[in-house]
C-alpha cells in the first residue's frame, strides 16, 4: 500500500497546551489550533466568508517541552506535521478522530514587526517520539 501524510497548518491555540507524560516516559503536549479559511459567501455574492477549523496537535518530548513552556491560549504558530489516529488509553482501539503530530514547528509574533527583525523562531524535526 502507497500512501503519503504531510500536513501544513498557521493557526492560533485555542487553549493552554496540556502536557503529560506517557506510560513509556515520554512528554506529550495536546492543544486544538484554530485555522481560519477564507471561501466565497454562497448566500451574498461577491464576498468571502471565513470559516474556523479546531485542529487536534499533539507534541512529543522537546517539541511538547517548548510548546508547553512559551505558548499560551490565543498565540500563533506554524506547524508541519503528519496525521495519526487517535487510540483508546486502556483498549488501544482506533478512535476514529485524526490529530496531526508536530515534526517541526515556528513560532510567530503577533506583533507587526519590520521585515528586518526577527520574528520567527524554528524548531527542526524531532530527534525521537
Amino acid at each position: 500500500m502507497i500512501g503519503y501524510s504531510r500536513v501544513v497548518l498557521i493557526g492560533n491555540l485555542v487553549q493552554d497546551p496540556e502536557v503529560a507524560n506517557t506510560p513509556h516516559g515520554s512528554v506529550v503536549a495536546n492543544f486544538f489550533l484554530a485555522v481560519p479559511r477564507r471561501r466565497p459567501n454562497h448566500t451574498q455574492s461577491g464576498t468571502m466568508a471565513e470559516e474556523i477549523s479546531s485542529i487536534d496537535v499533539i507534541a512529543y518530548n522537546k517539541h511538547a517541552e517548548i510548546i508547553c513552556q512559551h505558548l499560551k491560549r490565543g498565540r500563533p504558530i506554524f506547524i508541519e506535521g503528519h496525521l495519526v489516529e487517535r487510540r483508546e488509553l486502556e483498549t488501544g482501539r482506533h478512535t476514529g478522530k485524526i490529530a496531526v503530530v508536530i515534526d517541526q514547528f515556528q513560532f510567530l509574533d503577533p506583533r507587526n514587526l519590520r521585515p528586518d527583525e526577527e520574528c520567527l523562531r524554528a524548531w527542526g524535526p524531532a530527534l525521537s517520539r
